[in-house]
């Protein structure tokens, strides 16, 4: 052996690394780390299947064609124009009581210029019922009577 070369142990004891490397170490990791890896990928193929005959499988509920039932859509529809005439339209409430319902757009002017209630209409404090506040829509529709519900 020359002068410049020195064994592993000797390596050490000079404070520095050995020329070459422990192959057998090198394997024995690469063997632990496939080992460890294939037996997660084991263990979560096996949970998928046991969970898919407990559970039932993800697609139990899927169809392969896709839900073409155009009356869903077009009751939907109508539901959001029911409801957007209800917000956007004159109606009453309780014709007998004078309860009626107004536009959003108008209620908003209208909380604008006289502020909120200081208290709720229907019982007072008191438990006594208070006077309702009529307001009598400037332009109603003629069909504002016959919205009755």
């Amino acid at each position: 052996m020359s002068m410049d070369q020195h064994t592993p142990y000797e390596s050490i004891e000079l404070g520095h690394e050995p020329v070459e490397a422990d192959v057998r170490a090198v394997w024995w990791t690469a063997a632990v780390i496939t080992g460890v890896v294939l037996g997660a990928f084991l263990l979560i193929v096996g949970m998928m299947k046991w969970f898919g005959r407990v559970e039932g499988s993800p697609a139990s509920g899927y169809s392969e064609k896709p839900d073409l039932n155009w009356s869903k859509q077009n009751s939907l529809q109508q539901l959001r124009n029911q409801e957007q005439a209800l917000l956007s339209n004159y109606g009453w409430i309780d014709r007998e009581a004078g309860v009626a319902r107004i536009p959003v757009d108008r209620a908003i002017e209208i909380i604008t210029q006289n502020g909120l209630p200081t208290q709720l209409q229907g019982l007072s404090s008191s438990g006594q019922n208070s006077t309702q506040q009529v307001i009598e829509p400037e332009n109603p529709p003629a069909n504002a009577e016959g919205d009755e519900r």
